[in-house]
């Protein structure tokens, strides 16, 4: 019996040694500080120190602002190959954690996991970035219907407005006549509510307003909360 254990540990030590190992050239990396506009990238190098196939699975990131691309899925022994990671660092501000994870069919690390931060300084941003809408005491309507927000471009570059969205088709944001916004001014944008809309609880809605800044494409982030009736 004792002998019949030992020839299967090797047989399992042997399976592990023969197998595709995979090992990223860093897991852990920061970008440091960087603007609220420019895309931010690294490059990872995913290397095969085992003597088989490594098969690369779905590789997902922690978060939509962040992109995962690599140049071949399948590395033979011995070869690397190039993991692009980017970070976007738009409707951001302060310091961020995201992750990236690799599947693989390595036996020993089935997913292997990249951890980054970054630390992101607005120089275009909301005054306010967060409003509210209130409901009157008798729930008969709201307070206000309309809020106002300034944009400010605290860049070196001029800043042209594209648009504005939002997640519920009640709130809705009005940019101003002037799209654009020289280096150290600002402009106001109006966000409105439909007085129909009623929500049971207060809840928050995301209101995007996207620009380029220069040659990139970018985004800050209004958060609008809505007020439930008053207990």
């Amino acid at each position: 019996m004792y002998k019949l254990h030992i020839a299967l540990c090797a047989l399992v030590l042997a399976h592990w040694c023969g197998a595709q190992r995979i090992v990223l050239s860093e897991t852990t990396f920061d970008f440091g500080d960087i603007e609220n506009v420019h895309t931010v990238t690294r490059e990872i190098t995913v290397r095969n120190e085992g003597d088989a196939d490594l098969k690369l699975g779905k590789i997902k990131a922690s978060c939509g602002c962040t992109a995962a691309l690599i140049d071949r899925t399948t590395i033979p022994p011995g070869e690397e190959a190039a993991l692009s990671v980017s970070f976007n660092p738009s409707g951001f501000m302060g310091r961020q954690n995201k992750k990236v994870f690799i599947a693989s069919n390595d036996p020993t690390r089935k997913k292997a996991e990249i951890a980054f931060t970054v630390n992101i300084k607005p120089v275009w941003f909301l005054k306010p970035s967060e409003i509210s809408f209130k409901l009157k005491e008798d729930a008969s309507g709201y307070v206000s219907l309309q809020q106002e927000v300034e944009i400010h471009n605290a860049t070196t570059e001029t800043i042209t407005l594209t648009g504005t969205s939002s997640r519920r088709k009640e709130i809705t944001g009005v940019l101003p006549e002037e799209k654009q916004i020289a280096p150290g001014n600002f402009v106001t944008a109006v966000v409105s509510i439909d007085p129909s809309m009623r929500v049971k609880n207060s809840t928050y809605v995301m209101v995007k307003i996207d620009g380029n800044v220069g040659d990139a494409s970018a985004y800050l982030k209004l958060t609008a909360k809505v007020k439930g009736p008053p207990r």
